[in-house]
């Protein structure tokens, strides 16, 4: 069964290789960036590395770069899988550093195990010839990498400018409308207040007149919290249905 290195910092691309590596009968390991991926690559030799290129701490040139000049791996097939570096100056760099494939994702399953498979069957084929460690880069080469990542890191940057553009500006909408919220709650509760008020005048008046109160308690409208406490305040009605400033019919007092 061949071990085969997969290397991405995304979980849910590192179970996609997985399942379908495993799926094929390879045994699968994983590393979320290539400097993990370069120790343990030389703690147990991979039959094939298979790596994504923009990733944290290492990124994939610098993995592979690093694979090839080990005397150790540099004979270790090494299959580039990017979904960030797609140009053909990408894939142009990372074959001239050594790598074996370059495949964009996402692949169809069927399509990445073909050229998975033509790279282990090219490297079985080539076992026997030499293979022998990588020195210095050239400085163009060098300069290429350089670019290469300064580019996407410039790309992801200007991404993420522009979703925290979009984020201050939905906060400002969030804002208004909250804004807008409020007014709009204030004026109901200046509304039900009025009503109440206009309520209680019309109570006091007919008691003045000597009839019933029209307005009960169970017919006033309700606030909650410190709007409640507001109405309550306002509101003409006592326990028993009637005005609370309301004088007996004729101005006694009753007895």
């Amino acid at each position: 069964m061949s071990h085969v290195l997969i290397v991405d910092d995304k979980p849910e691309n590192l179970y996609l290789l997985r399942v379908l590596l495993q799926g094929h009968g390879y045994q699968v390991e994983e590393a979320r960036d290539g400097a993990q991926a370069l120790q343990r690559a030389r703690q147990q030799l991979p039959a094939l590395i298979v790596s994504d290129l923009l990733m944290p701490v290492m990124d994939g040139y610098t993995l592979l770069r690093q694979c090839k000049a080990d005397p150790t791996l540099c004979g270790v097939p090494f299959v580039v899988y990017t979904a960030t570096y797609t140009e053909p100056r990408d894939e142009r760099l990372a074959l001239d550093l050594g790598a074996d494939a370059f495949i964009v994702k996402p692949a169809e399953p069927g399509d990445f195990m073909a050229r998975v498979e033509a790279v282990l069957d090219a490297t079985a084929r080539n076992r026997a010839m030499p293979t022998t460690a990588r020195g210095d880069l050239p400085p163009a080469l060098l300069q290429a990498h350089i670019d290469a990542i300064g580019h996407k890191l410039e790309d992801k940057l200007a991404a993420l400018e522009a979703a925290n553009r979009e984020l201050r500006e939905r906060n400002r909408e969030l804002q208004q409308r909250d804004d807008e919220w409020k007014r709009f709650e204030a004026a109901m509760v200046d509304r039900e207040l009025r009503m109440v008020e206009l309520k209680r005048e019309v109570d006091e008046l007919r008691a003045r007149l000597g009839e019933p109160a029209r307005y009960g308690a169970e017919n006033r409208p309700v606030a909650s919290g410190c709007d409640a406490a507001r109405l309550r305040s306002a509101d003409p009605v006592g326990g028993t249905g009637e005005p609370r400033h309301a004088k007996p019919p004729g101005g006694g007092t009753g007895s």
